[in-house]
C-alpha cells in the first residue's frame, strides 16, 4: 500500500461509509460521491488527500451511556479525500484511490 501526503491529488474508484446496525458497527464500501446539479448530476472521481484515520469494527451498547467494544484484528486505515469546497470529505480505503496523473 502506498503512502499519500497532505495535498496529493488522487483518483477515486469508490468510498467507505460507516454502518450502524446496532449493536454492530462496521465499514462498508460505497459508491462515488455526487452532487445533484441542475440540469445534470455530477459525479466526482478526483480529489485531494486531507488526512487519514484508523477505523475498526465492533459493537456498541448502551449502559449508562454508549460504550464501544472494538473487534480485535479489524483495524484498517482510511484516507480522507476532499473533492468539493462545499461538501465534507469522504473516506476511502487504500485500494480505492491512486495518485492522479500530473496535468
Amino acid at each position: 500500500m502506498s503512502e499519500y501526503q497532505l495535498g496529493d491529488r488522487v483518483s477515486m474508484t469508490g468510498t467507505v461509509r460507516k454502518v450502524k446496525d446496532y449493536p454492530k458497527v462496521f465499514y462498508k464500501e460505497s459508491g462515488l460521491p455526487y452532487r445533484e446539479n441542475y440540469p445534470e448530476r455530477k459525479t466526482y472521481t478526483e480529489g485531494v488527500v486531507v488526512g487519514s484515520r484508523t477505523v475498526q469494527e465492533g459493537r456498541c451498547e448502551y449502559d449508562e451511556g454508549y460504550m464501544f467494544w472494538p473487534t480485535k484484528g479489524t483495524a484498517e486505515r482510511v484516507w480522507l479525500i476532499a473533492f468539493d469546497l462545499r461538501m465534507k470529505p469522504v473516506m476511502c480505503f487504500g485500494h480505492q484511490i491512486s495518485k492522479a496523473a500530473e496535468k
